[in-house]
């Protein structure tokens, strides 16, 4: 698992804020090719009550999330993440 992007995506949602996949990408230095997988990695790799932090990776038109079809519901998630990780780094 690329814990270096795992590391970006907590920083991002903890400043409730998204990103887009090209920024990810170069952030991480990984290839936009590899995006996919490792974003379904790091979403496998979740506890069961943690919330999605891939949401929070936008397309690079800034449009809602990668596997994302309805905007409503994935902003609801977004808003989710971005609460939970507010939490997490104001110690709960």
């Amino acid at each position: 698992m690329n814990h270096f992007l795992v590391g970006i995506l907590v920083a991002t949602a903890s400043r409730h804020e998204t990103i887009s996949v090209r920024e990810a990408c170069r952030l991480a230095g990984i290839p936009e090719s590899q995006v996919s997988p490792t974003l379904s990695e790091i979403r496998d790799s979740l506890a069961h009550d943690e919330p999605d932090l891939t949401t929070v990776v936008v397309s690079d038109r800034g449009t809602i999330g990668l596997g994302f079809s309805d905007a409503a519901a994935w902003r609801t998630k977004v808003l989710g993440v971005w609460a939970h990780w507010a939490k997490v780094k104001r110690g709960y």
